[in-house]
Parts: C-alpha cells; sequence; structure tokens
C-alpha cells in the first residue's frame, strides 16, 4: 500500500517539500509521513531528479517545478497544488520556502527571520542588535579587490574566521592566521571562479577541550508561534580544524553550561525573529561564556536527526513536517539514561590523501557499541577547501554505556586510521 494513502477518507494536507538532490531520503520521509500528509516535492533550481528519485517522488506525492518562476508565479503554481503548508531542510532554500510561505499565508518563519539564519551577516547585525555579545566581524564583498579589502581589515584582530556570507557544511571557510592567509583564502575562492561575498569573524577562544570532548556545541531547538523550546544539546567530538568530527548525546556538560547554553539558544532564536520550526543552533563555549557561531533556521545536517531521535525520542524531520502544516504538536521527550548515543565522522588528516580498502570496513564496524558503518568514500580527495561532510570517509554510530567508553570507542576509530586500516 501507498504510504501517503488513508484508505479514501478525507482528502490528506499536501505538505510541500524542497528537493535537494543531496538530502532527502523519500522511504524515509514517506515512513515519517505516516499516511497523515501527502507531499508535494518542489524542484527549484537543483540538478534533475535522478530516475530513482523521479519514480520515489512521484511514489510518495506530487512534483511541481518552480525553477523558472519568480517568487509570485512560483507560490501560485504552488497554490494550485493546494499545499497546506512547506518547508526544506537545506540553507539554500530558506529564503525561497519563506517567500512562498508568506505569500499562501502558511506557518514558516518570516523573510526577514530566514534572511538572518540563511545570511551569516545580516545574523550577525540582528543578534548584536539584540544585545547578544558576539566576535567582531566584517563583510568582504564579491565585488572588491582583494587589495582594498586587505587595506580596510588591515586592524582587524587575528586569528579569525573566513567563510561565505551565504553557504553551508563549512565549505570554503578558514581559519586565518594573518592578512597574509586572508589574501591567499579570497584569490584561491575568487580566481577559482566562486565570486561570493565573504564574512570575517573573529576567532572566538574557547575553554579548551573538556574530558576529551568539544568546547563547541550545538542545540536542537523548536519554535512554536515565536515559543522556543529547546529539545537536546549535542556535545562534539575535539574539532579538526572547523571540520566536524562527530557528536553524542547527552552531551558531558554541567547543568550549569547545559541552562547557559539553552538560554543563549533561545536568546538567539528571539533576536533572529524565528517564529515557526526547527532550528540548529551551533555555540562555542568561551572564557566570557557560551557565544554564537551561528543560528541555523533548519533541521541540523547529517547525523543530527537521528542521533537526536534515538536520544530524546523526538523526530526533528516530523516535528518540522508538523509544524509546517500549522499544527501545535506536543513535544515528549523521552527520559534520560545513562548510556550515550555517538555519532563519528572519520576525517583524513587535512589535506591529505587517505585510503581505506573496502574489507577494513568491517573493522570500524567491530568496534564496541558500533551499530552502523556508512561509506562517504574510499580515498579522501586531499582538498584544503572541503567542506565539513565533502572529505570524510565514513560515519559510524552506535550507543555506548557511558561517556568513558563513547571516548574510547572514538580513540579505537582514529586508531585503526593511523595504522592504515
Amino acid at each position: 500500500m501507498n504510504l501517503d494513502s488513508n484508505d479514501g477518507k478525507a482528502p490528506l494536507p499536501r505538505l510541500g517539500i524542497m528537493f535537494q538532490e543531496d538530502g532527502l531520503n523519500f522511504l524515509e520521509m514517506a515512513q515519517i509521513s505516516a499516511s497523515r500528509w501527502r507531499y508535494v516535492w518542489v524542484v527549484d533550481g537543483e540538478a534533475p531528479p535522478s530516475p530513482i528519485d523521479s519514480r520515489l517522488m512521484r511514489r510518495f506525492g506530487d512534483v511541481v517545478n518552480i525553477s523558472d518562476l519568480n517568487d509570485d508565479s512560483a507560490a501560485s503554481s504552488l497554490q494550485a497544488a493546494e499545499i497546506g503548508g512547506i518547508t526544506c531542510f537545506s540553507d539554500r532554500h530558506l529564503t525561497r520556502t519563506a517567500a512562498i510561505a508568506h505569500r499562501l499565508g502558511l506557518a514558516y518563519h518570516s523573510p526577514t527571520a530566514t534572511r538572518r539564519m540563511s545570511n551569516k551577516l545580516q545574523q550577525r547585525i540582528a543578534l548584536e542588535a539584540s544585545g547578544m555579545p558576539g566576535p567582531r566581524y566584517v563583510s568582504l564583498p564579491g565585488n572588491t579587490e582583494v587589495q582594498t579589502l586587505l587595506d580596510q581589515v588591515s586592524d582587524f584582530p587575528f586569528p579569525a574566521v573566513c567563510k561565505p556570507q551565504e553557504g553551508e557544511a563549512a565549505v570554503d571557510t578558514a581559519i586565518i592566521g594573518n592578512l597574509d592567509d586572508l589574501r591567499a583564502h579570497l584569490i584561491e575562492i575568487w580566481d577559482g571562479g566562486r565570486s561570493r561575498d565573504m564574512i570575517l569573524e573573529e576567532f572566538l577562544p574557547g575553554v579548551g577541550n573538556q574530558d576529551g570532548f568539544s568546547d563547541f556545541v550545538s542545540v536542537e531547538c523548536a519554535v512554536i508561534n515565536s515559543n522556543v523550546q529547546v529539545i537536546g544539546v549535542r556535545g562534539k567530538m575535539p574539532q579538526d580544524g572547523l571540520r566536524s568530527t562527530g557528536a553524542l548525546m547527552p552531551s558531558k556538560l554541567s547543568a550549569h553550561q547545559l541552562s547557559e547554553v539553552s538560554d543563549c539558544a533561545i536568546a538567539a532564536a528571539v533576536g533572529c525573529q524565528a517564529s515557526h520550526g526547527v532550528l540548529h543552533t551551533e555555540i562555542k563555549i568561551t572564557p566570557d561564556g557560551p557565544r554564537i557561531i551561528e543560528v541555523n533556521g533548519r533541521v541540523g545536517g547529517p547525523g543530527v536527526p537521528e542521533l537526536v531521535e534515538r536520544q530524546t525520542g523526538v523526530s526533528l524531520k516530523a516535528l518540522a513536517c508538523e509544524l509546517a502544516l500549522g499544527w501545535t504538536p506536543t513535544i515528549a521527550l523521552s527520559a534520560p539514561t545513562e548510556s550515550v548515543t555517538f555519532f563519528y565522522r572519520l576525517q583524513p588528516p587535512l589535506g591529505a590523501i587517505v585510503s581505506i580498502p573496502p574489507t577494513s570496513v568491517e573493522k570500524f564496524a567491530a568496534l564496541p557499541g558500533v551499530e552502523g558503518v556508512s561509506v562517504n568514500r574510499y580515498e579522501s580527495s586531499g582538498r584544503t577547501g572541503a567542506g565539513m561532510f565533502e572529505d570524510s570517509l565514513l560515519t559510524v554510530h552506535g550507543t555506548a554505556a557511558d561517556h568513558d567508553q563513547a571516548q574510547s570507542i572514538y580513540e579505537a576509530m582514529l586508531a585503526l586510521l593511523t595504522a592504515g586500516s
């Protein structure tokens, strides 16, 4: 039976989902629906769906292509498709989703809020205006001569972080030690044909790794009619530069730190004027307290939903869909346990070309507590500008008895890589 069928009862509400070729599992989305709504897959400027994706999209919903339409025409087209809500799961679709929702009177963040949550410069301006402390920052427009920009930031405090004002997964993001580093980074990006506006932010010093875990965390929240509810705080393994190496729940933060980072995430949501949806907020714990890295107006990326659901019982994707339909779901969190759920990402040394023989995957799967292994690539590219996920070799997920065992599993995984698998 088709999972979006309701056996001849009243018509199901129709939910628009922005198609993304690198992030939708249609079978998973059908299971999330559980016959409560029917999907309308909205194609907007992405590469055409593969033949397999096309078949799955039509099995579990309808398809509307708005790639060549302006916002008004796109809204009219989706109104004709009778959608009762619309949402997305990637930063690049946030502003378009908000524009359509606004025109159709659907439940979603406002265009102003999504602009703040998809553009890092606008976000810094909004958070600063709301009174939240943060790093110094400056805009680096892509249509400006590099030397002109260097002259303008000659007194900027280094180290710093340079990243695209609009982007995701840390692509073209780098830690900058001095003006020469900045020059090289901008030239690499702009001469490579990626003419994009950048932002330079003062590097936030952290309190350092705590008991083997990072001072960098993420807070997953739901916003229902402008009321912010924290669903969970994910701890992270030590960062490899700016690349994610894994996460776990619960974090090992103290009760006081958990309260601080939760309050920080809520204040940032209010500062961005988030009103209805799921947020993924990244926070650095500094000697002066928690500081916002960025607020993302969507469900967290690969591994986040699975980790959160296994630890809290809350499906972030289902929640995002329910909120987009204008529903006001009750969020019931599972009772906390002593066990630790983890999702580790094996990153090669930055800039190095590392291979993993296919037969070695069994060694990772045999580590204590590991319940699944997913291969991203068997050989790294060696690119220093690769994004957070682009060059990772594989991911492992599972459950540990406590934080000590979770750390031991992570160290064993790194040892396998060092040993050449």
